[in-house]
């Protein structure tokens, strides 16, 4: 009856342990692996493919990884050759071991990377995004390979490829095929059906579709027919390999801000917040991204249940911080915080989040900022000679023009403005795209006729003074209001 027909494969085969199900991983083999830092990652594969020892790896996950952990311990042993991710942290042995030239490193901005992944599980070869439009990310010349010690650069990110959609700009993205990928799933039937939990979601969905063999450890493995067909998220056509973890180390980790994004609660980012949850009303949906949003802000709500908070690792309707001792550590915020959920909430992929933020969903979102342009250009992931960090989900925050902008920041660094004439493009997020922005010193809005103008002055502060902290020139409303 199937002569001539090329049979199909059988379920997924399950494996008594982990070494046994990525044994034909060779080296140069390319594997895609979910997770978000330490939140739903695969840690016994990973642990299993460092003692495996294959080498010269590509690399495509969201983050570089958490110290001695993941992806942490493949950096260690010297086992990847290029990493394609979104986000580094300074000091962090991925950004060591690519200033010394020891890695290649393809930076990619969060939404693009998961979307790339997504249409490469969907047999879409490409796809366009407004993502990066006007960035260094679109001209290229991004160091993706230093020469060994850094001193010189050896290979460049290229330029992207432009069309025009009803006026508006996009790039084009190849999609992503992997030979392998790593998941970490809640639990499974012995079919390979997947049910995830919580955050710990974020981008395993997608990245289990991308691969030619797809490797799911679970907590849990049960009969067919214990999962509820209603709530299996992935299903066991995307499945080739399952194994039960044997340990779960799920490390608690907190992002550690820097001046541009830290979470000092100084009289000045007090300010800037209080005047900044003005801007939140009743009813919204939105996102509060890194800096005095989230580290800030987000505390100040007095009633969390009376708006929506979209989270990137993929929760909307975030309440506050978990209270002690009940830490899920499957369930984070961007900063890898413990939290809680609202009632309402629900629980969505990161590729959904991101899709959410650059389709215009929401109402509102807020962020911190390096540095701001008269235009209403916006830098916010790279300053030369001060941070490198990846783009994050940044350019995918600022590419939709539908949703109210928000930026906050202190009004100058180290005595130099922070509102300058032109943004410096190794570090540009977006252009044009900052609706307002709030410093200790005042607000300014930027979709005015005649462009960026003073709309309300910090009490005690003159328009001169602002004007001499400020590296650019600006308009002053007829109607300039103190800020409260």
């Amino acid at each position: 009856m199937f002569s001539g027909r090329r049979l199909l494969r059988q379920y997924c085969k399950i494996f008594d342990n982990p070494q046994d199900a990525i044994a034909d991983i060779t080296p140069g083999s390319t594997i895609a692996v979910g997770g978000y830092r330490s939140c739903g990652v695969p840690e016994n594969l990973l642990r299993a493919l460092n003692h495996l020892g294959s080498w010269d790896l590509g690399i495509y996950s969201m983050s570089s990884g958490h110290k001695d952990f993941g992806l942490d311990l493949l950096l260690q042993a010297r086992q990847i050759k290029r990493l394609t991710t979104t986000y580094l942290e300074p000091g962090s042995l991925a950004y060591k071991e690519w200033k010394n030239g020891n890695i290649e490193l393809d930076i990619i901005p969060g939404g693009t990377l998961a979307d790339k992944i997504r249409a490469g599980g969907a047999g879409i070869p490409g796809f366009y995004t407004q993502t990066g439009v006007g960035t260094k990310f679109e001209e290229g010349g991004f160091p993706i390979k230093y020469m060994t010690g850094g001193r010189r650069v050896e290979i460049l990110s290229g330029p992207k490829e432009k069309r025009s959609f009803e006026g508006v700009e996009n790039l084009f993205e190849e999609s992503i095929r992997t030979q392998f990928s790593l998941i970490k799933a809640y639990k499974a039937d012995k079919q390979g059906n997947l049910i995830f939990n919580k955050t710990a979601r974020n981008f395993n969905p997608e990245m289990a579709t991308c691969a030619k063999v797809s490797i799911v450890e679970v907590e849990e493995i049960v009969e067919v027919g214990e999962l509820d067909p209603d709530h299996i998220i992935t299903p066991s056509i995307f499945v080739n390999r399952l194994i039960k973890g044997e340990k779960y180390e799920k490390p608690t980790e907190v992002v550690e801000e820097d001046e541009g994004t830290d979470d000092r609660v100084d009289p000045d980012r007090l300010k800037i917040a209080k005047r900044a949850l003005k801007e939140i009303k009743e009813g919204m949906y939105l996102h509060l991204g890194f800096g005095i949003p989230i580290s800030i802000v987000s505390k100040l709500i007095p009633d969390k249940s009376k708006v929506k908070i979209l989270t990137i690792p993929g929760a909307l309707g975030v309440g506050g911080p978990a209270e002690k001792g009940q830490e899920d550590p499957d369930l984070i915020n961007a900063l890898r915080e413990h939290i809680k959920l609202m009632p309402g909430s629900a629980i969505v992929s990161s590729c959904d989040s991101m899709n959410i933020m650059r389709g215009g969903h929401l109402d509102l979102i807020m962020m911190g900022a390096y540095e701001i342009s008269r235009n209403g250009d916006i830098a916010s992931w790279n300053v030369e000679g001060e941070h490198e960090k990846g783009i994050g989900a940044a350019m995918d925050l600022v590419s939709s023009r539908k949703s109210k902008l928000v930026c906050t920041m202190i009004h100058t660094r180290n005595g130099k403005p922070k509102i300058v004439e032109e943004c410096n493009l190794d570090g540009l997020t977006g252009r044009g795209v900052v609706d307002t922005l709030i410093t200790e010193l005042g607000v300014f809005e930027f979709k005015r006729e005649g462009g960026m103008t003073l709309t309300e002055i910090a009490r005690g502060v003159s328009v001169d003074s602002v004007q001499a902290n400020t590296g650019t020139s600006f308009l002053v409303a007829s109607d300039l209001k103190k800020m409260d």
